[in-house]
């Protein structure tokens, strides 16, 4: 479990043939992990969910810390997504 995590960057990506990718990278003293999130993973945090994914880059109370910047691009990432994903379940 990290527990020196300093800042996360969060970016996404737009291919034109493989469509947005929402990635994210902690950064600490001894952390370095950068991954991409599923839809479902985003859906998690624009719900407002710890997705348990994240486990290996932060706890959920460093979750908390990074809530709204998180749920800003996981919001941007799905309207790009559009029509492709159904929110409602």
């Amino acid at each position: 479990m990290p527990n020196d995590l300093a800042e996360i960057e969060i970016y996404m990506t737009k291919h034109p043939e493989r469509g947005p990718r929402l990635y994210v990278k902690a950064k600490g003293n001894r952390l370095r992990v950068s991954r991409s999130l599923s839809v479902a993973e985003a859906v998690a945090i624009w719900r407002g969910e710890f997705p348990e994914s994240l486990g290996d880059m932060m706890t959920e109370a460093q979750y908390r810390g990074f809530r709204e910047e998180l749920w800003f691009y996981a919001d941007m990432y799905l309207q790009h997504l559009g029509a492709e994903i159904d929110l409602s379940q």
